[in-house]
């Protein structure tokens, strides 16, 4: 199918809609991911974080950890997701998010090693699962997760699945694993799971080390486009990549009619949402690993009001090179994260998306 609107419509509707959101967006952040804590009982090799597996020696204490519910339930924010490290490493974890579940709706992301033991516990927090999978065999996501850790992961499932438990799958995509991924979303939905998403590997981190990893741009639009074949197809499958939004032709077309509620935002980091670190330092999201404020010091509400790094990055008329360009930039943005790994600012072009501008001469 091809886009019927021109890249002039798409520009002046979807910024309509973005900016006529924005005043609601920022008022307060929707969503929050909270890495609970640096601890991690793998060593993945493409891991965001260059060293995940202790923890931090200033990491919030478990009091900390509640009065830092109370100020993200004071602020308004919806949903809450823990992450890591791994988060089931974190020392009391089911009490804090047992405690966070009276608050807002909850998740948790986790490599599933240590799933199986808890998952009577997480049965009583309510939450959903999200789980990282990152191969159709044990072989393929062995290799960057270490020898057992699949199995470890499928133990998890099914037994989530038994207690009648929510349980999402999300895969990093790169050149050892991109053949794989029809495979890789039929097991996701054999495993009962309920939505599949997938996201291009990056390399900051820890994933420096395996920068050949990294898909091309010809790969990345097959991978696009399959999963939105796949979702034209009925299923529930999706990449947290704003660049999906780039070869979505529903979603644009929804995004640009003004008697349509879809909102495109892509790129959300500082503008939906935020993340939270273990020493309770405030970041626009885990990619984009800039301080903007201390939980310590200040409420979040307080930070996300007045930021400028946040600031400038709700304002997409400041996004540089062919990222400003773009008939996207109000529905993807670009990864501002991969923006400024390249370039050492926020809204840099970002030379990670293969898109030309239809806008350019």
């Amino acid at each position: 199918m091809r886009n019927k609107l021109s890249p002039e419509d798409v520009l002046e509707f979807t910024q309509y809609k973005f900016d006529t959101n924005m005043e609601r967006f920022e008022k307060k952040p929707q969503h929050v991911t909270w890495e609970l804590t640096n601890a991690c009982n793998l060593r993945c090799k493409h891991c965001g974080l260059p060293d995940a597996g202790k923890p931090l020696e200033d990491e919030l204490t478990t009091e900390e950890a509640y009065q830092v519910v109370h100020d993200l339930a004071d602020t308004g924010v919806k949903s809450l997701l823990f992450s890591g490290g791994e988060a089931l490493a974190r020392e009391k974890f089911v009490d804090i998010a047992k405690y966070a579940s009276k608050f807002f709706s909850v998740s948790l992301n986790t490599n599933g090693y240590l799933l199986k033991e808890y998952a009577r516990q997480l049965k009583d927090v309510k939450l959903t699962i999200q789980l990282s999978l990152d191969g159709s065999e044990a072989q393929t996501h062995d290799f960057l997760r270490g020898e057992g850790s699949f199995e470890r992961a499928l133990e998890g499932i099914e037994e989530c699945k038994q207690l009648g438990m929510s349980v999402s799958i999300s895969s990093v995509i790169h050149k050892s694993n991109y053949r794989k991924l029809p495979e890789m979303i039929d097991l996701a939905f054999d495993l009962g799971a309920e939505v599949f998403e997938a996201r291009a590997f990056q390399p900051p981190g820890r994933g420096k080390e395996m920068s050949g990893l990294a898909l091309s741009n010809k790969e990345k639009i097959e991978m696009y486009q399959y999963l939105f074949n796949q979702q034209k197809e009925g299923r529930q499958v999706d990449s947290e990549d704003p660049y999906m939004f780039i070869v979505n032709e529903l979603a644009q077309e929804a995004c640009s009619n003004l008697y349509n509620k879809m909102v495109g935002i892509g790129c959300a980091a500082g503008i939906v949402g935020c993340a939270i670190t273990p020493n309770g330092k405030v970041v626009p999201c885990i990619g984009l690993r800039i301080e903007v404020g201390d939980l310590r010091e200040e409420s979040l509400g307080y930070i996300w009001n007045n930021s400028e790094i946040l600031k400038n990055l709700r304002d997409r008329g400041k996004l540089e090179g062919k990222c400003g360009e773009c008939e996207y930039k109000y529905g993807c943005g670009g990864c501002r994260s991969a923006a400024y790994h390249s370039h050492g600012r926020i809204m840099a072009e970002d030379t990670s998306c293969w898109y030309k501008p239809r806008l350019l001469p």
